[in-house]
């Protein structure tokens, strides 16, 4: 699959994920041959649809009406890492873990020097973001979520984060800038912020590839 396909490589799966994601683009006026960037950066829009359909203000149309089960939200998560992994990657750069291995996330990412882990959680992050990953800076941990609360991310817990091998965590703009300062500026050992704007996923990614040598068109994961 070539590097930022239609979003309909990857909403395709018979899922009730893939027919609300499908559906709120409809809303929205969006086709299915889009790009997974131009959808990514719609996101915020995608979401707030999602979340009045959860909680019933409205019934996506084609749907059955809300509330989402947790295993739903997550996998409309899910879609949405893959999206924006596949906005700048081809397919052969990243896979989603084994149902087996899943106790380490959902995507083993191809990076250098080793390989990089997206681990992907609904609006809570709870105890299961912090021992997801291998735990280890050599093979780091990237969040992505539609986290929701801010009392889970003090500047105390974004630091257990780090020594959990994560190198970021990405959530949306409006979480992000609830936070307190300290929080926000935690840096991870790269010096890059640790908490993140989830719009800003594919850029990051894509600023990090390495240009020459043994790193060429890998993530960097010493530059992430």
């Amino acid at each position: 699959m070539p590097v930022n396909p239609p979003v309909s490589t990857i909403l395709y799966r018979n899922s009730l994920a893939d027919a609300l994601i499908q559906s709120a683009l409809g809303v929205l006026n969006h086709a299915l041959t889009e790009s997974c960037d131009s959808v990514h950066q719609n996101q915020d829009h995608i979401r707030q649809l999602l979340e009045d359909h959860h909680i019933g203000k409205i019934i996506l149309p084609g749907c059955k009406p809300g509330p989402l089960s947790g295993n739903t939200t997550g996998t409309i998560i899910e879609r949405f890492a893959e999206i924006g992994l596949g906005s700048v990657m081809d397919d052969s750069h990243f896979h989603p873990f084994a149902m087996n291995e899943q106790w380490i996330g959902d995507f083993s990412v191809r990076a250098y020097p080793v390989a990089a882990v997206v681990s992907c959680k609904s609006f809570k992050a709870k105890e299961r973001l912090l021992v997801s990953g291998l735990g280890i800076a050599l093979v780091p941990t990237i969040g992505f979520a539609w986290f929701d609360d801010v009392s889970e991310f003090s500047k105390i817990r974004c630091e257990s984060y780090l020594l959990s091998g994560f190198n970021s965590i990405y959530m949306p703009n409006r979480t992000l800038c609830a936070l307190s300062n300290d929080a926000r500026h935690v840096v991870n050992h790269n010096g890059q912020l640790l908490l993140r704007d989830i719009l800003k996923f594919p850029e990051d990614l894509r600023r990090s590839f390495g240009r020459s040598g043994p790193a060429k068109g890998l993530l960097q994961t010493r530059k992430f």
